[in-house]
């Protein structure tokens, strides 16, 4: 494993500049207070977006800027080469809650089972059984809603608020626009029937549902604030998983939309339009203002973090929470989405899939300032909490504590080989080498694939080189890799 490749950076009005280059380049403290922090079990604040590309936010973004998402980097490590188990939300999310490829719990695509089985042990769990006050906040979207250790109250959350399906109304959570809404989607689109997808029903708070107004995103980050405000007693660990920039992007408050001068969009009307079409508007060639409305949920989401950010400020509890950021797949390309320089987006398993926005923080702790080029991912989270409250991981697990990483005691610390697996496509990183195959014909909303395809990252980030004719030797090599990970999970 090649040691960390680390720049030093400074928070910018959009995107970061970098300013010197090396492995020790970082800041450090030696303050009490900092001395103090430290004797603390540290809060923990996870912050999941939702669809959020590569290309942006930070200096990649061209056309807007996210200052709060920088800050926050600024402030910790950038990890360039972080990803994440699957390029879809569900199976993304099972891997995150137990640090351990979803494959093993039988969860490749949508639907698979999720928490269905009491053998593996999630993170909230861990971190409660440790002595954390535990919040789940947004999205949940495990596969198989319909079993019941997949609710949020049933794997270790002490608090939830938010919704269990795929995707959420950024604007309406009522019963009756909700009821409204299903006898008509249910009327003109009959196979919809028990779609865990519900979009504006009222919100989930822990078991019964209640009538919300608001802005989704802003309701997320105020609840998240709440139960952090409310938890004196025991250290907190909160999932803020935001639905933003998921599709029904095209839902923005009226007055930012009069604001921006944008056009507005007529919301989804089931007697009028299949889902996806309205969804995916941004391949439309009639659609030019698909990109205005992403850049608007970013906008939100970006406010929402400051907000948490301040918060955590004010309060005197930024040194003693460590903040991570990270998306749950790579950006649709359907809503507008940029994923540069990476290649596709969410659905496939090229980079753009799965190579998503990773930032760890915690002033005084992690390393602040840095960009780091190990290969991680959100398996190794759960490990890296686990370090955090001062407790073991559990033995099955896949992911890497982090520690020694953040605080800068083992530069090294990294993968040395990642795996994807969703049925109809699988991919293996090994170093800068990628091999990735995917069938000929798509499957649920993945495109047709090419077959099998080579290709060095650090040569070509962008996948457009096949070099598996001239390096046989490597695909084997590769392709022997996979085998020998998957014949593991059994």
């Amino acid at each position: 494993m090649k040691k960390m490749n680390t720049k030093r950076i400074r928070p910018l009005t959009a995107g970061y500049a970098l300013l010197s280059a090396g492995c020790f380049s970082f800041i450090t403290s030696s303050s009490d207070a900092q001395a103090d922090a430290r004797q603390q079990r540290p809060n923990i604040l996870l912050i999941v977006s939702d669809d959020h590309g590569y290309g942006d936010w930070g200096d990649a973004l061209k056309d807007a800027s996210m200052p709060n998402l920088d800050r926050l980097a600024a402030s910790g490590i950038h990890f360039t080469q972080g990803y994440v188990s699957a390029p879809i939300c569900s199976a993304s999310r099972l891997g995150l809650l137990t640090g351990c490829y979803q494959q093993r719990l039988g969860n490749f695509w949508y639907g698979d089972g999720g928490m269905a089985t009491d053998e593996f042990v999630s993170m909230p769990e861990i971190l409660r059984e440790a002595g954390y006050a535990t919040a789940m906040i947004g999205k949940v979207h495990l596969p198989g809603v319909q079993h019941a250790r997949n609710f949020p109250l049933h794997h270790g959350f002490d608090y939830f608020y938010g919704f269990e399906g795929a995707a959420k109304h950024y604007l309406q959570h009522n019963a009756a626009a909700h009821e409204s809404f299903q006898e008509k989607l249910l009327k003109y689109h009959p196979e919809k029937k028990g779609y865990p997808i519900v979009f504006n029903q009222p919100m989930q708070v822990n078991d019964s549902r209640k009538d919300q107004e608001g802005f989704s995103t802003e309701l997320f980050g105020e609840q998240a604030r709440k139960f952090m405000a409310q938890a004196d007693e025991k250290p907190f660990f909160v999932q803020l998983s935001f639905n933003a920039v998921h599709d029904q992007t095209y839902q923005l408050p009226p007055e930012y939309l009069k604001e921006r001068g944008i056009k507005p969009i007529a919301d989804w009307d089931p007697a009028m339009q299949d889902p996806n079409t309205f969804n995916d508007k941004a391949l439309l060639p009639d659609c030019a203002e698909a990109r205005d409305y992403l850049l608007g949920q970013l906008n939100f989401l970006d406010i929402e973090i400051g907000r948490i950010l301040d918060f955590l400020d004010e309060r005197g509890l930024r040194r003693n929470t460590l903040v991570v950021y990270v998306s749950d797949n790579g950006g649709s390309l359907a809503n507008g989405s940029f994923n540069t320089p990476l290649a596709g987006g969410k659905f496939t398993l090229f980079e753009g899939g799965i190579r998503v926005p990773f930032i760890i923080s915690q002033p005084g702790t992690v390393q602040q300032g840095m960009v780091c080029s190990n290969l991680v991912t959100s398996l190794d989270l759960l490990p890296t909490f686990a370090s955090t409250a001062g407790v073991a991981a559990p033995e099955l697990c896949d992911g890497l504590d982090l520690t020694p990483l953040l605080t800068g005691t083992d530069l090294s610390v990294g993968h040395q080989t990642l795996f994807w697996d969703v049925g109809q496509q699988f991919a293996v990183r090994a170093g800068d080498w990628k091999l990735r195959f995917s069938e000929t014909t798509g499957r649920s909303r993945s495109p047709a694939g090419l077959g099998f395809q080579l290709t060095n990252l650090q040569d070509d980030p962008g996948e457009k080189q096949n070099r598996i004719e001239e390096e046989p030797e490597k695909a084997a090599e590769l392709m022997k890799l996979y085998r020998h990970w998957r014949a593991g999970l059994e």
